[in-house]
């Protein structure tokens, strides 16, 4: 009788430590996706905050504003670079955005700078 009762007072603890077992496997997986989630969200805001600073980078390399706004007081449409104040002889050698940029001069007569 004696070994029967130890058979059941084992298989009883065996039972709770079982229990005990899946209750903490649980919680840590629930620790685990918590703290998976937390990574992908630091991942995320890395990502935002590198992106940013490649952005700063980028604009840095770019010219500024004001740079763009002195040189268009010093250099009309009309301009170019050999004579700021010449009264159009030739067509003009037009930058990007139409006007004549100081580092490009004027066309040899007769030449157009804009396709037909």
């Amino acid at each position: 009788m004696e070994l029967c009762e130890k058979h059941e007072e084992i298989l009883g603890r065996r039972a709770e430590l079982l229990e005990q077992m899946e209750s903490r496997r649980e919680q840590l997986t629930g620790l685990r996706r918590q703290r998976a989630k937390e990574g992908e969200a630091a991942r995320r805001r890395n990502a935002a905050l590198l992106q940013c600073q490649h952005r700063e980078k980028q604009t840095q390399h770019l010219p500024s504003v004001t740079a763009g706004l002195t040189e268009d007081r010093r250099w009309s449409p009309g301009e170019t670079a050999a004579t700021p104040t010449s009264s159009g002889s030739g067509d003009k050698v037009l930058g990007v955005c139409g006007r004549v940029h100081p580092s490009l001069g004027a066309l040899p007569r007769g030449q157009r700078s804009t396709p037909d």
